[in-house]
């Protein structure tokens, strides 16, 4: 998955399956490019809702699907 190919899902809500086939809904809130990040790779980060402080981060190679709903 290029994650450079989704950020028009930013803000979104969406539905994430990832590499082990767990599903995720939430706010895809934010985000760091593999050249602002440590291992090299995009991540984002998914919140439950818009206002949530924590949530879910995933690396670009643990993403199976992501898609607006």
């Amino acid at each position: 998955m290029n994650l450079k190919d989704i950020l028009n899902l930013f803000e979104k809500k969406v539905s994430v399956i990832d590499t082990d086939n767990n599903k995720r809904v939430g706010y895809f809130m934010d985000y760091t490019t593999a050249l602002n990040n440590p291992e090299g790779e995009w991540s984002i980060e998914i919140y439950p809702s818009k206002t949530s402080s924590s949530g879910w981060g995933y690396f670009e190679s643990d993403i199976k699907s992501i898609e607006e709903i």
